[in-house]
Order: C-alpha cells, then structure tokens, then sequence
C-alpha cells in the first residue's frame, strides 16, 4: 500500500514534468518504499509466486 501511495504522489508531481525526470521520480518513490520492511515482503512474496 505503501508504494502505491507513494506512486501516486509522485505522479501528481510529476504531470508537467519531462520523462526521464519523471522516471527518475518513480524509481525515487519505489525505493523509498522498498526501504520498509513490510512492503518489501509483500512484493517478494508477491514475485514469487509468479514465477
């Protein structure tokens, strides 16, 4: 939930922004949430099971 959080804060930023700077921004926000715990078992947990 975290990351989606952050995904779409990032996103109403970004809206007026050029690409790479906007990509940047979203690999800000995804690590931002990968540095908590919770969110980072999920989506491990979550990658796993596609495989």
């Amino acid at each position: 939930m975290r990351a989606l959080a952050l995904l779409k804060e990032v996103q109403d930023f970004q809206r007026n922004v050029p690409r790479g700077p906007a990509l940047a921004w979203e690999r800000v926000a995804f690590a931002m949430a990968f540095l908590d715990d919770e969110p980072r078992r999920r989506v491990r947990a979550f990658l796993s099971k596609a495989k």
